[in-house]
């Protein structure tokens, strides 16, 4: 039987944890699609893994320059994909 503690120690802290760290296990470039609430999905391709940030807006940059922002409490999920 594993307590919390153990699995606080598998997954790390809040404080130390990578929350980006299970789309870098998808690549350094990425496709990501995202649901809406209101039920739209918008695909955003050659998003920069690492420009990833997350706050109230998560921030992301694309291959081509652009900065997408969008309101994270507007999100459903999201589907990350592998570029081609």
């Amino acid at each position: 039987m594993t307590t919390q503690n153990q699995q606080l120690k598998d997954y790390g802290t809040e404080d130390t944890r990578d929350l980006k760290s299970s789309v870098f296990q998808v690549g350094e470039i990425v496709d990501q699609i995202i649901q809406f609430k209101d039920g739209n999905k918008k695909t955003f391709r050659g998003v920069i893994v690492a420009s990833i940030e997350q706050s109230e807006f998560t921030r992301f940059d694309l291959l081509d320059g652009r900065r997408i922002y969008i309101n994270t409490k507007n999100v459903d999920w999201f589907e990350v994909h592998k570029r081609k």
